[in-house]
C-alpha cells in the first residue's frame, strides 16, 4: 500500500495546466483528468488508462455555455440540463470543426456531463470550463472510490487531489440523446427510468 502525499488544488491546476494527467474527486467515482486541448494530454490519458487511444472519453464541465463551441444543437441539449449537476453523461452530436478524438467519435459524438461536485466544478472552471475526464481505473477493472484508492492503482503516474470518498461509488450513467428517443447505453448511478420519465413530459 502507498502512503500518499496528496496534492493541492494549485497543484493540481499547475498539473493539467503542464498537461499531465491528475486524479480528481467527482461525484461518482474518482476520475483521470486532463487538458482537453491538449493532444499529448489526452494521449497520455489513454495509455495510463491502458485503453485504446480511440476509444471515447467523456467532458465534464461547469456551464453549458463553455461548450458551446464544441457541441450541435445547444438549444436542445439545454432540454436535458433538468439532469444536472447530476450522475448523468448525455452522449450529443458534436460539431465537425471542434474538439477531437478521442473526445469526439468517428461519428461526431461526445460525451458530456455536469458533475454535482463543488470541488470538481472549481477545478472545471479554473481550467476554462471543462476537462476530458474518465473513471480513475485501469481499463475493465472497478474504479476508484477515494485518493487513496487512486495512488494503490496507480502509483506516482499522476497527481491527485484527495476529495474525501466518492458520494456514488458508482459511475454515471449514460444516455445516448442523438436519437429521437434517448438510449440507455450503460446503467450507472441514475436510474434510466427517471430519464425517460422527464423526457416523455417534454
Amino acid at each position: 500500500m502507498f502512503d500518499a502525499s496528496f496534492n493541492t488544488e494549485d497543484e493540481i491546476i499547475a498539473a493539467l495546466v503542464a498537461g499531465q494527467v491528475v486524479g480528481i474527486p467527482t461525484d461518482t467515482v474518482y476520475g483521470l483528468a486532463a487538458d482537453p486541448l491538449n493532444a499529448r494530454a489526452l494521449r497520455r490519458l489513454s495509455k495510463i488508462k491502458g485503453r485504446d487511444s480511440n476509444q471515447p472519453i467523456a467532458v465534464l464541465f461547469s456551464e453549458l455555455s463553455k461548450l458551446a463551441p464544441y457541441v450541435e444543437q445547444i438549444e436542445q441539449i439545454q432540454r436535458i440540463e433538468l439532469f444536472w449537476p447530476g450522475a448523468m453523461t448525455a452522449i450529443v452530436r458534436a460539431k465537425q470543426d471542434g474538439l477531437s478524438a478521442p473526445l469526439v467519435t468517428e461519428q461526431f459524438t461526445i460525451g458530456i456531463r455536469k458533475p454535482a461536485s463543488e470541488t470538481t466544478l472549481k477545478i472545471l472552471e479554473r481550467m476554462g470550463g471543462f476537462l476530458a475526464v474518465t473513471s480513475a481505473n485501469k481499463h475493465d477493472e472497478p474504479p476508484a472510490n477515494s485518493a487513496q484508492e487512486v495512488v494503490e492503482i496507480f502509483g506516482g503516474e499522476v497527481s491527485v487531489l484527495d476529495g474525501g470518498s466518492s458520494s456514488h461509488g458508482v459511475a454515471s450513467t449514460v444516455v445516448d440523446f442523438t436519437y429521437d428517443t434517448p438510449r440507455l447505453l450503460r446503467q450507472g448511478a441514475l436510474e434510466f427510468e427517471e430519464v425517460m420519465k422527464a423526457w416523455m413530459k417534454d
